[in-house]
């Protein structure tokens, strides 16, 4: 199903004229469209199509850094799924450290939920620690759970 909207979201952005769209939906190209499609995969668990997806959402060097800290959460959420801790965790260290200062709840939520699934199916690797950090570096208001807490207390 959601194939078959995609398909229909493809075929309609192909036939949109971007010079007849407002303003505030401009940046809409197919680097976003193919990021969406990466997120919608990602949702229902399917990693395979999500990466491909996020492959092309970030292939063109003009795709926003926010738009691939997105994506990098979402490719990790992917790879996690795969059961590739390894490239997991280093794509989320790398979304991370692209996202810096960001500002976005989103993306905040995207951090504590793959964080979340991280812990659950890996919950004493050392990964997870160095994960942690990084993810406090850059935001240290988030709370990651009571171990983190402590761990940063000691």
């Amino acid at each position: 199903m959601f194939a078959q909207v995609l398909t229909r979201a493809e075929r309609a952005f192909e036939a949109h004229d971007p010079n007849g769209e407002p303003e505030w939906v401009r940046y809409f190209d197919a680097a976003e469209l193919a990021g969406e499609a990466a997120h919608g995969f990602r949702d229902l668990g399917r990693p395979a199509e999500a990466r491909r997806f996020a492959e092309l959402a970030v292939a063109s060097g003009e795709t926003p850094l926010r738009t691939r800290a997105f994506i990098g959460m979402v490719s990790a959420a992917g790879a996690l799924t795969n059961g590739d801790l390894d490239e997991a965790a280093a794509l989320a260290m790398d979304a991370v450290d692209m996202a810096g200062p960001l500002q976005s709840s989103r993306y905040v939520r995207y951090l504590t939920d793959f964080y979340s699934a991280l812990t659950e199916s890996h919950g004493g690797h050392p990964l997870l620690g160095q994960l942690a950090e990084r993810i406090l570096q850059h935001y240290p208001s988030i709370t990651l759970g009571t171990a983190v807490v402590l761990s940063r207390v000691a």
